[in-house]
């Protein structure tokens, strides 16, 4: 029987009704839940500030980073949750990897923030994301606020250029920073020393940068950190006596100088006889003593101390290091000591290397070296390989080079004189001043049969007077002639040689 229009009539009036009580349910829950989410979100917000307070700023970080999950367009807090990073980066390096990120959030949000765009060129710099830099700083300098850091902008701009390649675009960019009046004395050194970078100096290149240090001690005559500015440049062009002298300069012109653990520390790199080195020595112990949490000071007495051939003061001086900061890993510490036949040290620090995928090289290195002071050098090898191939390792130019010298160690003991040869090969790429590789090198081209090869090598340490040079020289020599018949041998070079 076909319904009547009353029942369609009261159906259709459920239904509706039905609907609306839905509509209505739903919509509670909706504003239920951003109720929730606005009372999860404030309090989360209220913990982190309370936590900014007591300096946590491992929970600061973690509790702004929720936060911003709710309310993701708060770039007041996307900023601050940035300054807790920062500072947690001080205490725990590996959180400096979520600074960018978080830099670049905050501009997302509000691209007028010229500060945090300042940190953001800066942190990409660090981290050779250049066009992202140099879009940053681009919008930098076209913003008058920026004008009170603008010796900064070009400095960040000159290391692009140098990691560019653009090395002329780099020279007037340090100019420029210099130009600005604001320039510390660094700036004038990276300048002087980026006009001296060809091999050999050219004679006019030199004379520019010893007019950009002159113009660094016209500009700040009694400064402490622009004396040793210019120390540092003629150290790293060859002249240590010369850099020796304003270092003392610095010492004894320079009001504070005396007590500068800066002069000190440049007093114990430079020495180079007894007389210097006792010297020294005093010096860094008297820093040492008024600037007890300085640990640079102590490592450089201990390399004082290794210099001079006193290993167990060195171990007692870098223990003391070490108690500076027990939490903390010392890679400079556990590498020192392992020169000095500590491996129980080492093994300790590599642990906590190990720990963070960002450090495992360094864990490598350590361990590597380890295993080769045991003997083990297959299993120093393939640390070793893994330890050159991370990127930590790369910013420690001395400690790279020791694990190319192991690895080339490695490869002597396994009767690879090829693969020894490109190692040793390596280091002097690194320092071409190494005569521990010259003379390693030299060994594994005689090993190759590539004897005239390896009196090339060994030449410059013979001239030098180099006894272990002028030892192997003579053996490969006298070998040459003593396969000669009797008649047919020379002895003028050999004798040179001895």
């Amino acid at each position: 029987m076909p319904k009547s229009k009353r029942t369609r009539r009261v159906k259709v009036g459920r239904l509706v009704a039905l609907r609306a009580v839905a509509v209505v349910l739903v919509g509670g829950l909706v504003l239920l839940n951003r109720f929730q989410l606005s009372r999860n979100a404030g309090g989360l917000l209220t913990r982190a500030e309370e936590a900014v307070g007591r300096k946590d700023w491992d929970a600061a970080a973690t509790l702004y980073k929720q936060y911003l999950v709710y309310r993701n367009k708060d770039a007041d807090a996307a900023e601050d949750y940035t300054h807790a990073l920062e500072e947690l980066a001080k205490t725990k390096p590996t959180a400096a990897k979520e600074l960018l990120p978080a830099y670049e959030r905050v501009l997302f949000l509000d691209k007028d923030r010229v500060e945090t765009r300042r940190k953001a060129a800066k942190q990409n710099v660090l981290a050779n994301n250049l066009a992202s830099a140099r879009a940053h700083l681009d919008d930098l300098t076209r913003r008058p606020e920026a004008a009170a850091f603008a010796c900064e902008l070009h400095e960040l701009y000159a290391v692009c250029d140098e990691r560019e390649n653009r090395l002329p675009e780099a020279a007037d960019r340090l100019r420029k920073a210099i130009a600005t009046g604001a320039a510390g004395a660094e700036v004038y050194l990276r300048l002087a020393t980026l006009l001296v970078r060809d091999k050999p100096i050219p004679p006019d290149a030199r004379q520019a940068a010893d007019a950009v240090m002159d113009d660094l001690l016209k500009a700040k005559p009694k400064d402490i950190p622009a004396r040793l500015a210019r120390a540092e440049f003629l150290a790293r062009v060859g002249d240590q006596k010369a850099a020796r002298v304003e270092v003392e300069k610095a010492r004894t012109e320079v009001p504070g100088g005396a007590d500068s653990p800066e002069v000190a520390w440049y007093l114990g790199e430079l020495a180079s006889t007894d007389a210097e080195r006792k010297d020294a020595a005093d010096a860094l112990a008297r820093a040492a003593e008024k600037h007890p949490t300085d640990a640079r000071l102590k490592l450089a007495l201990a390399d004082l101390q290794i210099r001079s051939d006193e290993p167990e003061q060195a171990k007692k001086t870098l223990r003391a290091v070490a108690e500076l900061s027990p939490d903390q890993p010392m890679f400079g510490v556990a590498d020192r000591l392992l020169d000095l036949g500590d491996t129980a040290t080492a093994v300790r620090q590599a642990d906590r290397f190990a720990a963070d995928p960002q450090t495992q090289p360094l864990a490598d290195y350590l361990l590597g070296r380890v295993k080769l002071a045991e003997g083990n050098w297959p299993d120093a090898l393939p640390r070793l390989t893994a330890a050159v191939q991370g990127d930590a390792l790369v910013r420690q130019k001395p400690q790279l080079m020791k694990a190319h010298l192991a690895l080339a160690e490695c490869y002597g003991y396994a009767a690879n004189p090829d693969r020894r040869a490109k190692e040793l090969a390596t280091v002097l790429t690194l320092d071409p001043n190494s005569v521990v590789a010259q003379l390693a090198l030299a060994d594994a081209q005689a090993a190759l049969g590539r004897t005239a090869e390896a009196e090339k090598t060994r030449r410059p340490l013979v001239d030098r007077r180099i006894p272990a040079a002028r030892a192997a020289s003579a053996r490969t020599l006298l070998a040459e002639q003593m396969v000669r018949p009797e008649a047919d041998r020379e002895w003028v070079a050999f004798d040179r040689a001895v």
